[in-house]
């Protein structure tokens, strides 16, 4: 049996439901209108006692980020050099100049990068080895 569309406007219109009885929807509820009726003294004070504003809970997430990403670095079984390379990129160098810094190649930066990067998604995804 094909359901039916209710709005707010099928006052009056028999609605039925599987193996129930047919219902009549007696008043019909205006949501918007309850939507947009303005807040009480009371609910005005409790938005404004919980209200947080939007840069701080983003300064807040961005810390918790950090936090959890230098948790995965130090416990993630990282070998000195992906941890050096990850430390460096995290200080906003790039791949060559990190490559100058330590002396080595191009292309042995990007493979500590990745190796490292798959190790912390695989720490992470274990919920921080708390599962070991």
């Amino acid at each position: 049996m094909k359901k039916q569309n209710r709005s707010c406007g099928d006052k009056g219109k028999e609605v039925k439901k599987r193996y129930r009885k047919p219902v009549r929807i007696v008043r019909g509820v205006d949501f918007q209108r309850i939507a947009d009726a303005p807040l009480s003294r009371f609910e005005k004070e409790v938005q404004q006692k919980i209200a947080v504003p939007p840069e701080a809970l983003n300064s807040l997430i961005q810390e918790e980020q950090a936090t959890m990403l230098s948790e995965a670095i130090k416990h993630a079984g990282l070998a000195e050099s992906e941890r050096l390379c990850i430390e460096l990129t995290l200080e906003g160098l790039k791949p060559i100049e990190i490559a100058r810094k330590l002396k080595i190649s191009h292309g042995s930066v990007h493979s500590y990068l990745e190796r490292a990067k798959a190790k912390i998604q695989t720490f992470l995804r274990e919920g921080f080895g708390l599962e070991r």
